[in-house]
């Protein structure tokens, strides 16, 4: 039982990296936007 509580909670990490590197990549690109426009 604990070993799979653990691996729901890896998942539940990777899914906070992914969403991460989502805004991050909004981020640059709102950046880059920002740059090209000055």
């Amino acid at each position: 039982m604990s070993t799979q509580k653990s691996q729901s909670h890896k998942r539940q990490e990777q899914n906070n990296t992914e969403w991460l590197d989502e805004l991050i990549n909004k981020i640059e690109s709102m950046k880059n936007k920002i740059s090209n426009t000055y």
